[in-house]
């Protein structure tokens, strides 16, 4: 599909549009600002956390030990800024790292953040029941230690160049009072973890499951008020009704638009298109063993070679083309571009080879019905994908006759967000095609891959090499930048060899927002960072703008 004449001069208004971004400026705080979101948070407590949306929420409602700057330092802790913690001092060996607490933090009931609070909130991470997405970050602390009640200790079990950064974006403090006293594995189900007590400039208002998540301000917060009076997420799953709220007035931002929605809206003075870039990428991951014995190795993508040649049937730039058009681009290596790792190479798409390697693996179309069989089996398997996602739902139109020009028939499963992401967490599936909002830390590939998260983190397919987690683990302690990038490569280049998953595209995001918002800088990797600086013009509010910091009727 070629990009509309009208989609081209809406993509280049949006271009123009980001360069003029605003920052906010002085005026009275007050305003709504409303989220048409594809999907529900699964929670809204920081351990519990494993998707985009919940993370925008827990962001508003809680603050980080440190915060990063609109440029996100990776080594060492130049341009953060305080956050629960108002100053830290390092050892001389670096293996440890004195956090002081800001004597005027308070969670939102009132009670004072204490050291014993990050000690406890450490503790909730790491506990097996709870499987946070951070624990593979995570793995450099020993332990952390509170010497008084206004400072707390993290020591680390060695340096690392990243080891500030891995904390201070990873592990987000929790009240102790509040959630230490749960068990782990009640916490998901806990009252408490639906209503969570937070530290940030936003408070929680209230969670609608499948409808909306509002958060009010926390008009009394030591850092200041936000611009802000009001956040509220709305689950709207169809990308036209999206943007038709949008322009209708009956939602003041989307996070995502497609080709479609940014050409009807290229025209509309009302609405700023933002072009901004993005660490967004989708992949579908093979599940490595028997979804109905986890024991055993999965009867087709067990076989590494299996893998390899699906891989290569896949015309990454043909997806590309047809579901993101000039929004988004093939993936090169197993991390996005922007990490700059692209020297790691993906299998190449080869039809021709995909098919010799499946004869040799005794693969082969018998009874002429285009489908290869081997014994009495066809070469067949299912894809579980989000029914709600128009980019994904795309993807396996368009994958379905690549894999049938090679003999193989892939079968879509359309599921609700949710059930897919119990059955990836469960090992219940195929192959799953997963979009992720990614991390600027090329570390992060640790948390889908390394072996020792097959139980937890992400690696739901249950890849294991010790060949790569080995050279990952190098790549992650050394140095040398130069060293350390050449490691980065060869880890990657593991990776793609095995083929543990099909990298298909990552995405270039634009996003729609009424012009009565003035917005604050929107990092890469997360256009949410500084919410809390966002304002409406005090002579463009609406109605909704002017009820103040409280939750109005559902």
């Amino acid at each position: 599909m070629r990009a509309s004449t009208s989609c081209a001069t809406a993509l280049a208004a949006s271009v123009l549009l980001a360069c003029s971004e605003t920052a906010t400026t002085a005026g009275a705080s007050g305003g709504t600002l409303l989220i048409a979101t594809g999907s529900d948070p699964e929670a809204v407590l920081p351990p519990l956390v494993h998707n985009s949306v919940g993370k925008q929420v827990i962001d508003a409602l809680y603050l980080p030990i440190a915060r990063t700057g609109d440029t996100i330092t990776l080594i060492g802790d130049s341009g953060y800024a305080p956050g629960i913690a108002e100053r830290w001092t390092w050892s001389t060996d670096s293996l440890s790292i004195a956090f002081h607490i800001d004597p005027r933090a308070r969670w939102h009931d009132g009670q004072p953040v204490r050291a014993a609070d990050v000690r406890s909130t450490l503790a909730i991470y790491r506990a097996p029941a709870i499987a946070a997405d951070a624990v593979p970050a995570l793995v450099g602390v020993d332990s952390v230690s509170t010497p008084d009640s206004l400072t707390f200790v993290a020591w680390f079990a060695h340096r690392s160049p990243t080891q500030f950064y891995d904390l201070v974006t990873n592990l987000i403090p929790i009240p102790a009072h509040v959630y230490a006293n749960i068990l782990p594995d009640s916490l998901a189900a806990a009252p408490a973890a639906r209503a969570p007590i937070g530290s940030g400039k936003f408070r929680f208002g209230r969670w609608l499951p499948g409808q909306r998540v509002e958060v009010i301000a926390d008009t009394a917060h030591w850092m200041g008020r936000p611009g802000l009076d009001r956040v509220a997420w709305l689950v709207v799953t169809d990308p036209t009704a999206q943007a038709a709220m949008l322009a209708a007035g009956e939602a003041d931002m989307v996070e995502v638009l497609n080709d479609a929605a940014i050409a009807s809206l290229a025209g509309d003075t009302a609405v700023h298109l933002v072009s901004k870039p993005s660490l967004a990428y989708t992949m579908a991951v093979f599940n490595l063993h028997d979804p109905r014995s986890p024991a055993r190795p999965h009867p087709l993508f067990g076989n590494r070679d299996l893998r390899r040649a699906l891989s290569m049937a896949i015309d990454r730039r043909q997806l590309v083309a047809s579901v993101l058009d000039s929004l988004g681009a093939a993936m090169g290596s197993p991390w996005v571009s922007r990490i700059g790792l692209n020297d790691a190479r993906l299998l190449p798409f080869d039809s021709a080879h995909a098919s010799a390697l499946l004869d040799t693996l005794g693969w082969r179309d018998t009874d002429g019905d285009g489908i290869r069989q081997q014994g009495t089996r066809a070469l067949e398997f299912t894809i579980t994908a989000p029914a709600s996602s128009r980019g994904r739902r795309r993807s396996l139109e368009v994958m379905e006759p690549l894999f049938k020009a090679v003999g193989v028939r892939m079968k879509p499963d359309l599921v609700e967000p949710s059930v897919q992401g119990t059955a990836a967490e469960a090992g219940r599936f195929d192959v799953t095609l997963l979009g992720f909002n990614g991390d600027p830390n090329p570390n992060s590939v640790r948390q889908f891959w390394k072996t020792e998260q097959r139980k937890a983190g992400s690696n739901y397919g249950g890849y294991s090499n010790p060949l790569f987690d080995a050279t990952i683990d190098s790549a992650v302690a050394t140095f040398d930048p130069t060293a350390a990038h050449a490691l980065f490569i060869r880890a990657g280049q593991i990776l793609a060899e095995d083929a543990p998953a099909i990298w298909i595209y990552e995405a270039k995001t634009v996003l729609g927002i009424r012009a009565r918002f003035r917005t604050a800088a929107m990092p890469a990797h997360a256009w949410w960072a500084n919410l809390d600086r966002w304002e409406v013009d005090p002579a463009r509010r609406i109605d909704r703008d002017r009820i103040g910091p409280r939750l109005p009727p559902s």
